[in-house]
């Protein structure tokens, strides 16, 4: 329901808070709305001052009462963190403003305090459920999120003075994942649906789904190790796609003559009667894989409107072969530029080989030293921004690199207009022209994207909005 009675004749819109600071939208809208006093708003503040010095003590263990302008501002947010911790957690909102009126808000900060401490053992406990069952799959990205990311956030999160902080790169991508949370509860989010998506896998050969990973590198000409994507996405589609091509939802694999037939299929179904057999497929396929888990279900309900968008669009665009991953028979052969998680140079060898390329004498030596040297995408980014290459040499670079990693660079160069939640899907020419360009390869790449076929900008695009290779 989107609007919640306060009053008999006063109302809050729920859409209208701001997740990332709920307590203060709160107070805002039911002042507003004539539900809060300004003498209420005054008290916050007054009382909000008085939190935040006594966590300042706490931060200079007694030793001072004022701090760096940015440590101040950190230790602010962080205490409305946990005051929105505790705030949030009130299904009617007219509980919440009654505690806001009448409770201290140094009681209300302890208990949201509380709150996030226990959030906080319960998501490690989570987490360790998720090392023991995570899925035994090649992805560096995958297994350097588990293994490393994850363990190392909750080595340095620290609840009292930046609980907002999610304090690391999780680079995994998933289906759904709620950007907008911060801090614990981000984590929390992301292994709840992470473990919804390792489950769905693991009710599958894993022979199967390395099958699939194979495959779908073969296509993109990448080292299955290397690829970027999200695994519950392609075994899900395939899944499907077996299916609907007369075989059975654990073989994943999709022959020719299923290819084929799917791609007859597609193209002669109107939208309506398309999601009415997806919608039948899924069911089917749940059945076939033993799986009666709600939250699974619940899952796939909101992928299927997914799923049905990327069928329209291989139909309008022809671009089948990206969507139902088939058995191709190629190897994968040698590449320009890989990009991987790990295996990141020190800055001396850095250093050396941003020396190596301004000291080479034409062109082509250039591109030679960058596809030879680095792989880390770290690194590759650096590069950029090291100012290593002038003018043309970056169209030169970008005409040697894969659709796959140009909508990579695409998509970081367009990371602020995701993480606020402007944007869900975007038309990439448009974004990227609107975009004010800081550096010289930012500016050039939005010369070679846009000089690009209609085809491979469609490509791009899909692979930036989440078809392919969702958040990076």
């Amino acid at each position: 329901m989107d609007n919640i009675v306060i009053s008999s004749n006063k109302k809050i819109n729920r859409d209208e808070l701001d997740m990332s600071q709920y307590t203060v939208s709160l107070l805002k809208l039911g002042y507003e709305a004539g539900l809060v006093n300004e003498s209420t708003i005054n008290r916050f503040q007054i009382q909000l001052q008085d939190v935040i010095r006594d966590l300042i003590l706490k931060y200079t263990k007694g030793d001072s009462s004022s701090v760096r302008v940015e440590t101040a501002e950190r230790i602010l947010i962080s205490s409305l963190y946990c005051i929105d911790a505790y705030i949030s957690e009130f299904d009617n909102l007219e509980d919440a403003l009654a505690i806001l009126n009448k409770d201290d808000l140094q009681k209300i900060y302890i208990r949201g305090y509380e709150q996030v401490r226990q959030c906080t053992e319960d998501t490690k406990i989570k987490y360790k459920e998720m090392i023991e069952k995570k899925l035994d799959i090649p992805l560096v990205i995958y297994n350097d999120t588990l293994d490393n990311a994850l363990r190392d956030f909750f080595k340095v999160y620290e609840i009292r003075f930046n609980s907002h902080d999610t304090m690391t790169s999780i680079d995994y991508p998933l289906v759904f994942d709620d950007m907008r949370a911060r801090g614990v509860y981000y984590i929390k989010n992301y292994l709840t649906n992470l473990g919804i998506e390792n489950y769905f896998c693991s009710l599958f050969s894993v022979s199967e789904i390395n099958k699939i990973i194979k495959s779908y590198g073969e296509l993109h000409n990448i080292e299955s190790k290397n690829l970027y994507i999200n695994v519950f996405e392609i075994v899900v589609n395939n899944a499907i796609f077996s299916l609907l091509s007369g075989g059975v939802a654990k073989n994943l694999i999709i022959s020719n003559q299923q290819y084929s037939y799917l791609t007859k299929l597609f193209r002669s179904l109107k939208t309506y009667k398309l999601e009415d057999v997806i919608e039948e497929a899924i069911y089917k396929m749940l059945d076939d894989i033993s799986c009666n888990i709600i939250e699974i279900r619940s899952y796939l309900n909101r992928y299927k409107e997914i799923l049905i968008g990327r069928i329209l669009n291989a139909v309008d665009c022809g671009a089948f072969k990206y969507l139902i991953i088939k058995d191709n028979g190629k190897k994968v052969e040698g590449r320009g530029i890989i990009f991987k998680e790990s295996d990141r140079m020190d800055d001396e060898n850095f250093r050396k080989v941003i020396d190596k390329i301004f000291e080479a004498s034409d062109l082509a030596h250039k591109i030679s030293i960058i596809r030879s040297s680095i792989e880390s995408l770290k690194d590759f980014l650096d590069m950029l921004n090291s100012d290593c290459l002038f003018g043309k040499e970056y169209l030169a670079l970008y005409s040697k690199m894969e659709d796959i990693e140009l909508a990579m660079l695409a998509k970081i160069f367009l990371t602020d207009e995701f993480e606020v939640g402007r944007i869900d899907n975007i038309n990439v020419l448009d974004t990227l022209k609107r975009r004010y360009t800081v550096s010289e390869w930012e500016e050039y790449l939005v010369q070679f994207i846009s000089s690009l076929g209609t085809d491979r900008l469609r490509y791009i695009e899909e692979i930036i909005n989440g078809t392919f290779y969702p958040e990076t």
